[in-house]
């Protein structure tokens, strides 16, 4: 059988995840453990630099994943989804992107994983 989509990518130490107190939440799986200045960061730091790097996006497809796995992205009445195909991006905004970046002082997801900002040579928007 293919593996489903939240299996597939997953790294074995996110598939490792069958033990409660053991379990890693989705929001420290990419980094997102301190409490920064959202609002001064995003005065600061010129929008051409909120940026992320490709590791970034993969590691935020896990997040995804493991968040789906663990119940802390769970469908709801607007995105009823299959955890087999996973949610759209409105239930994966409003259950990890805005919870995740709220507890880390509200700054945008690319400026939460790397504050100074960083050089941006493609661009891709949501």
């Amino acid at each position: 059988l293919k593996p489903s989509w939240h299996e597939a990518a997953l790294p074995e130490t996110a598939k490792a995840a069958a033990d409660p107190a053991g379990r890693e939440t989705a929001a420290a799986m990419v980094g997102a453990t301190s409490v920064l200045d959202g609002a001064a960061l995003h005065a600061t730091v010129p929008a051409s630099r909120w940026c992320v790097t490709r590791a970034d996006i993969a590691d935020f497809g896990c997040a995804v994943r493991r968040a789906v796995l663990l119940g802390e992205i769970a469908p709801t009445a607007a995105d009823d989804f299959d955890p087999g195909s996973g949610p759209n991006i409105y239930t994966v905004t409003a259950q990890l992107i805005k919870p995740v970046t709220a507890r880390c002082g509200n700054a945008s997801w690319a400026l939460m994983l790397h504050p100074e900002g960083l050089e941006c040579d493609l661009f891709i928007t949501h």
